[in-house]
């Protein structure tokens, strides 16, 4: 007997990189709070200041990046919504603020293009928050070493 395996589908494959963009921007923010935190606690050891500062620099464009990566998400989900949508169904409530206007294959279109971007952004983010981790460390070895 053959088991239709348990695959996500659409629904959850946005569920699962909405969970993931949420922890990105969690985590960029705690760092950028944290930077802020040891900026003040190092008051008078102007090195590891400028270090923080570039740390909470580079959490700062994480949390930018992570908004715009949600946003785009965002976008995407819409659109990939509005895509599937058949003329004549009803528009109210599920579109109350945006009803479909254009074909199923302009919104994929503009879905493809957004989830590129939700993507791209995404990496960004994660990318950015690992450089200022590892800002971090390098700092408090050469602290731990001098």
């Amino acid at each position: 007997m053959d088991e239709k395996p348990e695959r996500l589908g659409l629904r959850g494959r946005l569920a699962h990189i909405e969970s993931t963009l949420r922890l990105l921007g969690g985590a960029n923010a705690t760092g950028a709070i944290a930077a802020g935190a040891a900026f003040h606690a190092f008051d008078k050891n102007a090195d590891v200041q400028n270090a923080m500062k570039s740390a909470a620099v580079l959490f700062l464009f994480g949390i930018f990046t992570f908004a715009v990566a949600y946003t785009f998400l965002f976008f995407t989900t819409e659109d990939v919504d509005h895509s599937l949508y058949k003329e004549g169904e009803p528009t109210w409530p599920e579109y109350m603020f945006w009803v479909p206007i254009q074909g199923a294959e302009e919104y994929r279109k503009k879905a493809k293009y957004e989830f590129v971007v939700t993507m791209f952004s995404a990496l960004a983010s994660f990318v950015l928050f690992f450089v200022g981790i590892g800002w971090i460390l390098v700092m408090a070895i050469h602290l731990q070493l001098w």
